[in-house]
């Protein structure tokens, strides 16, 4: 509790401080009323000075407690609304360390498709042809419980833009497209702000140092932060 809402409290509480202070400052109010102003009241002179003061020691009383109460109320809504906000801040620090946490675990290919969003300010989807059996393994963004949470999904059917493909031991890459029904992810917005509130408080999605690397079916082809292969130079 802060001094000036003990001094509140106090006031409050012990109600003949504020009695006290009342009736020095109707005193005080008092020598500077016009003795015709008393007159005004229909009692014989003395009666009306007994009268107009003790109406202005009420008065003055009523404000009195009036402004304490506020600064008082005041004070301890700043008080609630502080210790709320600790909690509230104690509360997303652990949303955020389970989320690093989770993103620790993430191939650097999922972390890569993450970034993808952020680095595109969640403007663009990600396209994805075939079917990939470790997309549905726990801890995947495409886990199929974390994939509502996380993304809108549709399907378009249609060709990716050309990507460069390894098969087998070949040494050289074959320039390939993918043509047929393809899932299309949206990042949700609030999950989106939240990826942006954990690299902005903390600087990366994870604890450890990660990078982006390229990825399938042409998404962010045009993008510096995926272009180098984790593969293949």
């Amino acid at each position: 509790m802060s001094l000036l809402e003990k001094i509140a409290d106090i006031l409050l509480s012990k109600n003949w401080i504020l009695t006290f202070l009342s009736f020095v400052i109707s005193v005080i109010v008092s020598v500077f009323i016009p003795e015709k102003i008393y007159a005004k009241l229909p009692f014989d002179s003395k009666i009306n000075v007994i009268v107009g003061f003790v109406a202005i020691s009420l008065s003055v009383f009523l404000i009195l407690y009036f402004l304490v109460w506020i600064i008082y109320k005041k004070h301890r809504k700043a008080k609630s609304d502080e210790e709320l906000a600790k909690i509230q801040n104690a509360e997303m620090e652990e949303v955020i360390e389970e989320w690093r946490c989770f993103f620790d675990n993430l191939s650097d290919e999922e972390y890569s498709i993450l970034m993808f969003f952020v680095i595109t300010k969640n403007q663009r989807p990600y396209k994805r042809w075939g079917y990939r059996v470790d997309y549905f393994k726990a801890g995947s963004i495409f886990e199929s419980n974390m994939e509502d949470q996380i993304f809108y999904k549709t399907k378009v059917f249609e060709e990716s833009p050309p990507y460069l493909v390894y098969f087998g031991l070949e040494r050289e890459p074959r320039m390939i497209t993918s043509k047929g029904e393809a899932e299309v992810f949206t990042l949700k917005e609030n999950f989106y702000q939240t990826l942006l509130k954990i690299i902005n408080e903390k600087g990366s999605l994870s604890h450890h140092p990660r990078q982006t690397y390229k990825l399938d079916y042409g998404n962010g082809a045009d993008l510096p932060d995926f272009q180098n292969s984790k593969y293949h130079n």
